[in-house]
């Protein structure tokens, strides 16, 4: 029997685990409805006092600027957080929880810690490092190869990447 491409079980695994965390954290809070808005409370909770804006979060969770923008009032209008002007440009938002929200992220972080450890049961540190070092290849690997992309619909040759040699699936 053929083994599924890598690329499914990572998405099959994705979409799992995607479904875990939005439930967790839909179920601390009804303004937090996706996984998304606890990651990014969390995002903006850690940098609480630095200037962070909405393009650090596009960047940050690699989501275009329209659906961030929708996220974004969405959880302004629930009232996790604000947008402050920016002495130096008054085009520039920064982005600033809400003290609200500080206690939401609080409930966040104890469900996705038993969220983690229902997740990495039975597995030793030393695999979990393993899982993780090999995931950041896969990811760097996958950033690369989208550069590439990029660049060859802009029809320039890609900038010094280390795309590794295509693999072929098993049986084919």
């Amino acid at each position: 029997m053929q083994e599924e491409p890598l690329s499914f079980t990572l998405r099959t695994l994705v979409r799992l685990i995607k479904q875990r965390f939005d439930s967790c954290v839909s179920h601390v809070h009804p303004d937090v409805t996706t996984g998304l808005h606890g990651w990014i409370l969390g995002y903006l909770y850690d940098r609480r006092g630095k200037e962070v804006f909405q393009r650090d979060l596009e960047r940050t969770f690699s989501v275009q600027r329209a659906t961030m923008s929708a996220i974004l009032q969405r959880m302004e209008k629930n009232g996790l957080l604000v947008r402050l002007p920016v002495q130096r440009d008054a085009r520039l938002k920064r982005l600033e929880l809400t003290e609200k929200a500080a206690g939401i992220h609080r409930q966040i972080v104890r469900e996705i810690e038993n969220t983690e450890k229902q997740l990495l049961s039975g597995i030793s540190p030393n695999e979990e490092l393993q899982f993780r070092q090999t995931l950041e290849k896969i990811r760097s690997n996958a950033e690369n190869a989208e550069k590439a992309e990029a660049a060859k619909k802009r029809g320039k040759p890609p900038a010094a990447l280390s795309l590794p040699p295509m693999r072929k699936f098993p049986g084919k």
